[in-house]
C-alpha cells in the first residue's frame, strides 16, 4: 500500500495534472487498483473520477458489476460511449473490413474501440498545452516482464500520463488485498480469465467463444451471426476463434507484443491482459 501511494504522490507532484481518472474495466486487478487509488488520493484530498469504457463488445453483467462497485464505494463513475468519441464500434469495423480483427489488426481495433475513448477524455479536459491527464491502470508486471523491462511503473504520452501504483505487487499481494477488503468477484471475469470489457477476439484461443456463450449467451450468438454474415460460404466460415491458432498468427501476437512495449505510437496499456 505504501509503495502504491509513493508512486501516486510522485506522479501527481511531477505532472500536476488538471484530473484523475482511475480506468476501471470491471477485471479483479482493475478493481484492486482502483480501490487502492481511489483511497489513497481521497486521503490526500485529489480530485478523481472513476471511468469504464464501453467498447460495444462488452458482457452486459461486467458493465453492471462496474456500476454496482461504484455506487458500493462512493466512486464517481463515468462511462464513456463509442458515439462519444466518433470511432467505429466493433460490429462497424468488422463489417467494413469484412473480417473479425486478427493479432495484425489489433491496433486498429484498439484505436477505435479504446484509444479514441481515452483521446476524447483529454480533449474535454485539457485547456493549456502543457496539461496533463493522469490515468491510472491496474498493469502489474510479472517477473519475465520485469527482468526484459518492458513495463514501466510510469509512461507518458503527449498529454497522457499513465500510472500504474500496483505495479510492483505480486499476484499473492492482490489475492490478499481482494480477500482483505471483501472486494466483491466478478463472476464473468472470474470465468473468463480476465475482464468482460472487450472482447474483440484479436488473441482469441480455442474454447473462448464456449466461455463467451456461459457468460453471455446473447453475444455468443451474436459474434456467431456476424461470422456467417462476414463470410457466408460455409466452406470459409469466418470464427471469432479458431479450431488451432496458426503459427503465422502466433508470430503477428508476439511482434505485436514488441510493437506495444517499444512504440510510443502504438502504445495499448488498457490491453495489457491480451498482449502480455
Amino acid at each position: 500500500m505504501q509503495a502504491a501511494r509513493d508512486i501516486l504522490q510522485s506522479s501527481i507532484q511531477e505532472h500536476d495534472p488538471v484530473a484523475v481518472k482511475l480506468l476501471f474495466s470491471g477485471g479483479h486487478d482493475s478493481l484492486v487498483s482502483t480501490h487502492v487509488s481511489s483511497r489513497i488520493l481521497s486521503e490526500v484530498g485529489v480530485e478523481h473520477q472513476v471511468v469504464h469504457i464501453d467498447t460495444t463488445v462488452g458482457v452486459p453483467a461486467n458493465e453492471e458489476y462496474v456500476k454496482d462497485c461504484a455506487e458500493r464505494y462512493g466512486w464517481g463513475l463515468r462511462v464513456i460511449r463509442n458515439k462519444e468519441h466518433n470511432g467505429k464500434s466493433y460490429w462497424e469495423w468488422c463489417r467494413d473490413e469484412e473480417t473479425f480483427p486478427m493479432p495484425q489488426d489489433h491496433i486498429w481495433t484498439y484505436i477505435h474501440l479504446k484509444r479514441n475513448a481515452i483521446e476524447q477524455i483529454v480533449r474535454e479536459e485539457k485547456e493549456d498545452r502543457s496539461d496533463r491527464v493522469l490515468f491510472i491502470t491496474g498493469v502489474y508486471a510479472d517477473e519475465s516482464d520485469r527482468r526484459a523491462g518492458f513495463h514501466q511503473v510510469e509512461k507518458r504520452r503527449g498529454a497522457q500520463v499513465w500510472v500504474n501504483p500496483c505495479f510492483e505487487w505480486s499476484v499473492s499481494e492482490m489475492a490478499s488485498y481482494r480477500l482483505d477488503n471483501d472486494l466483491p468477484v466478478n463472476e464473468v471475469a472470474a470465468e473468463l480469465g480476465k475482464s468482460g470489457e472487450c472482447l474483440c477476439g484479436a488473441y482469441a484461443h480455442p474454447g473462448d467463444l464456449e466461455a463467451v456463450r456461459r457468460v453471455c449467451p446473447q453475444l455468443a450468438q451474436r459474434l456467431e451471426d456476424l461470422g456467417r454474415e462476414i463470410s457466408p460460404s460455409p466452406a470459409h466460415q469466418m470464427k471469432w476463434d479458431m479450431d488451432e491458432i496458426p503459427e503465422g498468427w502466433k508470430l503477428e501476437a508476439n511482434g505485436q507484443q514488441d510493437a506495444f512495449r517499444d512504440s510510443p505510437d502504438q502504445v495499448q496499456p488498457l490491453c495489457h491482459d491480451c498482449t502480455r
